[in-house]
């Protein structure tokens, strides 16, 4: 969801985002280029940091499933 506010941002309201530093993004009459930075930091960095957890648990939740469906059966 963020990289699809970085493209609106972007594309939709002609605002420049990187990760360098928070240019200036006026949407509405309000500037809000802090919080297009931060989307976009997170839209480039967050996978990095979110994605081994969740394939963590998923393998995880996969073990936990099949060990439980064994168990379950040879009872």
């Amino acid at each position: 969801m963020t990289v699809v506010g970085v493209i609106i941002l972007g594309a939709g309201f002609n605002c420049t985002i990187h990760e360098g530093f928070a240019n200036p993004c006026m949407v509405l009459g309000r500037d809000i280029g802090e919080t297009a930075y931060g989307l976009g930091v997170f839209a480039a960095w967050g996978p990095l940091f979110v994605l081994p957890i969740s394939l963590g648990m998923a393998i995880l939740w996969g073990a936990f499933t099949l060990v439980a469906r064994l168990w379950a059966r040879n009872r």
